[in-house]
């Protein structure tokens, strides 16, 4: 089997060393036995000594070859640069660390050296899709999974990795056939069936998902996101308290998780449990240093829920800390411009953030004008905010955002009914 990843290692010595070892031996103890005076026997110790030394020097250059597994792969490909599995290896753990064009010249030197071995090839084009991935070019990363599952059907990796690339994509049909081909060779792939009780979420097949999310936690209790699922679930049917219970048992097994932590948030604001579900957001998104990304989530959710009011409040500490984040300052101005309650609105200062990121990332951006139009209408100026809701509307039909595209007509139509637009209230249905 060694001879699968290397032609030569150091422990192929081992066994043929044993009659070098012996012989070596025996004549020096025959040699030892000799009668001889005192300074043969000195001369003999200095000899056992030097060698002894010798042999600790050796010993002690050897295993700086094993002071980590990266010296480890480093010292292997040096001494025998086609070993494909310590160059996938070592490209593994140069990907954790960010050298990213040094891992891709690993990956690629195997294609090169192995292009008649599918195992092999399969895992060097994981590895090159893991990066692909991680740089976000999510089509080249499927493609290469792709063909890495192609290469290794009966291998589950490829094929969850493949899954997961169509997951990230929103192609949730075809990631619900990988998934399925993955749990057929690893029933008990807790993270695979939970993707594909996900996958089943998004396609409205709650029913299904729910079915994935149970499953995953009676034969894993201890997976978090089990436990999450079968919560997003109880609050669609309209039971949050069910749902809560749910998130606190997925919050005891990961303690860590703002994912979780939100959801908890979510299910006690449906609750109408207000100040608990208040107080995780305040925790979430206050601090000194908040994650931008978790503070515009926090904020987005509350005023799902109505809480227009935290919702600039989580916003505007946010901003305290990252003042120049500009889907912060977004998604501020949209809530100034068009929160429901009187007391929250603030149209010039809306505008004024509306106006500064139009300054900043130019006038061409469909989602930016849609905010720009509401602010304009809140700050009582309805023809110029007609004209930037109709300019948005073209630009995204020119652009392909379809989805975006029923966002500015109703904006607009309200502006041009002399109205400003309005997020819902708490309780309310859009």
């Amino acid at each position: 089997a060694p001879m699968r990843f290397s032609f030569v290692a150091d422990h192929f010595a081992y066994l043929a060393g044993i009659g070098v070892i012996a012989l070596v031996v025996e004549g020096a103890a025959g040699w030892w036995a000799r009668p001889a005076g005192g300074p043969r026997a000195r001369a003999a110790l200095a000899a056992l000594a030097a060698l002894l030394a010798l042999l600790g020097l050796l010993t002690w250059k050897q295993t700086r070859i094993y002071l980590d597994v990266e010296d480890l792969y480093r010292h292997t490909i040096r001494h025998y640069p086609e070993s494909h599995l310590a160059r996938v290896n070592l490209a593994a753990i140069l990907r954790r660390h960010g050298e990213i064009d040094e891992a891709r010249g690993h990956y690629e030197r195997v294609l090169l050296d192995w292009p008649d071995w599918p195992w092999t090839r399969a895992r060097a084009l994981t590895g090159l899709g893991n990066l692909e991935q991680q740089a976000g070019r999510l089509e080249e990363a499927e493609r290469l999974f792709r063909e890495a599952a192609e290469l290794t059907p009966v291998a589950p990796e490829p094929g969850y990795n493949h899954a997961n690339a169509l997951l990230l994509q929103g192609r949730y049909e075809e990631a619900l056939g990988e998934y399925e081909r993955v749990l057929v060779l690893l029933p008990g792939h807790a993270q695979a069936r939970y993707n594909l009780g996900y996958a089943l979420e998004q396609l409205g097949r709650f029913a299904d998902a729910q079915g994935h999310y149970a499953r995953v936690t009676r034969e894993k209790p201890g997976f978090a996101l089990g436990w999450t699922g079968l919560a997003r679930m109880e609050q669609r049917r309209g039971q949050p308290e069910k749902a809560i219970d749910h998130y606190r048992r997925a919050r005891q097994l990961d303690p860590g998780s703002s994912g979780i932590l939100m959801g908890e948030m979510e299910a006690l604001l449906q609750a109408g449990r207000r100040g608990e579900g208040l107080a995780i957001a305040q925790t979430l998104a206050g601090g000194g240093a908040p994650d931008p990304a978790l503070a515009f989530e926090v904020a987005r959710r509350l005023r799902a829920a109505g809480e227009h009011a935290d919702a600039v409040r989580a916003l505007r500490g946010a901003l305290v800390a990252r003042p120049g984040d500009r889907r912060l300052r977004m998604l501020l101005a949209e809530q100034l411009a068009a929160a429901p309650d009187d007391a929250v609105r603030d149209g010039e200062e809306a505008l004024g953030l509306a106006l500064a990121l139009r300054d900043e990332i130019g006038a061409d951006d469909p989602g930016l004008l849609a905010v720009l139009g509401v602010a304009y209408a809140e700050a009582g100026r309805f023809g110029e905010a007609s004209a930037v809701l109709r300019r948005g509307e073209d630009l995204a039909r020119r652009s392909g955002l379809e989805d975006l595209l029923p966002t500015l007509v109703e904006r607009r139509e309200a502006v041009d009914a002399g109205r400003g637009w309005r997020l819902p209230r708490r309780g309310e249905q859009r």
